[in-house]
């Protein structure tokens, strides 16, 4: 099951801030022509997403991202991580979970 259908954010310092800090949940990163670079989760998807910025080959490649919120308590971010990797194939994920 892929992300929630959104619009995505492009991928820069600028449009992380706008997202909630405190956020838990998965979110992915994508080239120029939509193939997924990155998969990850965090307890605070805004956090971790501008720690990304710094990346090199994130900056370079990353043109946009999706997000997906849990809510608790039922939202596995463990499980929907891996499920959202096996699904994308992301080019930087060496291994799932």
């Amino acid at each position: 099951m892929p992300f929630p259908e959104q619009h995505p954010l492009v991928f820069s310092r600028e449009s992380i801030l706008t997202l909630l800090p405190g956020q838990t949940g998965c979110y992915g990163i994508f080239n120029a022509s939509g193939g997924a670079l990155y998969v990850g989760r965090s307890n605070d998807i805004r956090d971790r997403l501008l720690g990304h910025v710094g990346e090199p080959l994130l900056t370079v490649l990353g043109v946009s991202l999706l997000t997906e919120v849990g809510h608790w308590p039922q939202y596995d971010s463990y499980g929907r991580e891996r499920t959202l990797i096996l699904e994308y194939r992301p080019w930087l994920n060496q291994r799932v979970g």
